[in-house]
């Protein structure tokens, strides 16, 4: 591929910049990949084992949790500062305080929420819970659905899912990039199939 990429480049008289180039493989599982030298005419290409684009990370063994644990730590970090804000400007007004939790801290932890899977929900979950309890004022032993019975809250993973509900018909109704309709396209028809991996299916 690198050979290829290199021809390329050549026939389009461009230059890679090797300072700002990395290299991500791709593995099943949790096996160890051997440790290879790449390079780019004399100079060497470092590997890397996740990559951020968009602010979306990607792990080469094609799993969420980088991505997960990231957005959790945001969101956190951004709920340390709204408790403060939220006490003195809003007092004991549920409502307002559960508003901030949507425009704030939803928005950080639903990013990519279309495609990036379930697996570590368990971690979104207690973070609203512990969001929610605050609000109300109960111990921290409370019962995540005695809070939100008493909020009327469902849970994120609802909220999660119709947002990738949506997001999937739009794709079915033409809606979005080709590449992505592709991968869509290709996972159904593995589904259909019952040839996706336990990754695929989260």
């Amino acid at each position: 591929m690198i050979e290829r990429l290199e021809r390329y480049l050549e026939r389009k008289n461009l230059e890679l910049n090797v300072s700002k180039t990395k290299i991500l493989r791709f593995k099943k599982g949790r096996g160890r990949l051997n440790k290879r030298k790449w390079r780019w005419k004399r100079n060497e290409i470092e590997e890397i084992k996740e990559f951020k684009y968009l602010g979306y990370t990607i792990q080469r063994n094609g799993g969420q949790e980088a991505h997960v644990r990231e957005r959790v730590r945001r969101a956190a970090a951004i709920m340390e500062q709204i408790w403060g804000i939220g006490k003195r400007r809003f007092g004991k007004d549920w409502e307002r305080r559960i508003w901030l939790f949507d425009k704030l801290i939803w928005t950080v932890i639903g990013y990519g929420v279309e495609i990036w899977g379930w697996k570590e929900r368990e971690n979104i979950e207690k973070l609203e819970e512990r969001y929610l309890r605050w609000i109300i004022g109960v111990e921290s032993r409370t019962l995540g659905y005695m809070v939100r019975e008493e909020l009327q809250r469902e849970k994120i993973r609802r909220r999660a899912d119709k947002r990738t509900w949506r997001f999937e018909n739009r794709l079915l109704e033409g809606y979005g990039s080709d590449l992505t309709r592709k991968c869509f396209m290709e996972m159904r028809e593995k589904g259909r199939e019952r040839k996706l991996s336990g990754k695929e299916k989260e």
